[in-house]
Order: C-alpha cells, then sequence, then structure tokens
C-alpha cells in the first residue's frame, strides 16, 4: 500500500503540473471546470491506478508503448479531439512517474 500511495503522489504533482502547463500555454480547460479537482482526481486516479497495477513491474518501455497507443484512443473517444502530438504525449505523461517511482524504489 505504501508503494502505491508513493506512486500516486507522484503521478499526481506530474499530473498536476502538466494540467497547468496545457492550462498556461494550450487550450487546457480542467481549471476552468466548476470543481476541478473532482475530475482530475478520478480521471487521473482510475488510469494512474492501472498504469501502476499493470505496468509498474513491466521495462519501462512497454509502458511507453502503452500510453503512446492507448493515449490517443482515449483522446478520440472521450473527447473528441485529435492532436498528432498525442502519442509522445501521453507516453511521456504516463511514462515519466512510472520512471521517477522505479528510480526513487530501485525496482526493475
Amino acid at each position: 500500500m505504501k508503494k502505491y500511495v508513493q506512486f500516486m503522489a507522484i503521478s499526481y504533482v506530474f499530473a498536476l503540473s502538466f494540467e497547468y502547463l496545457a492550462f498556461k500555454v494550450g487550450n487546457g480547460g480542467m481549471f476552468r471546470m466548476p470543481l476541478w479537482w473532482l475530475p482530475f482526481v478520478c480521471w487521473y486516479g482510475f488510469w494512474y491506478s492501472a498504469t501502476f497495477k499493470f505496468l509498474i513491474h513491466r521495462p519501462i518501455w512497454v509502458a511507453i508503448i502503452v500510453w503512446a497507443i492507448l493515449g490517443p484512443i482515449l483522446e478520440i473517444t472521450v473527447f473528441g479531439r485529435v492532436i498528432w502530438l498525442d502519442s509522445v504525449l501521453y507516453a511521456f505523461f504516463f511514462a515519466t512517474p512510472v520512471l521517477i517511482y522505479k528510480r526513487y524504489n530501485k525496482l526493475t
């Protein structure tokens, strides 16, 4: 449980930073929503929990490939938008907390 909490803390900090950057630089709408923290916690909590459950003990390249494929699919089906950079962004967005966690906890 302690490892899960550590991973989620790293992930939420990373996700919050990423959403803030998207809000300031791009057209990110997370902070425009009322009670923005509720969908933030639920959405990222679900996907980062799944990442922890299924990808944390696999090589980092597996997380990169999974999220490079799954990210744009989610972006198209859930949000109805296509951004050519989505594969790279999602791979970076979800693999970086995995990499930080593994380096911090010395996991392979």
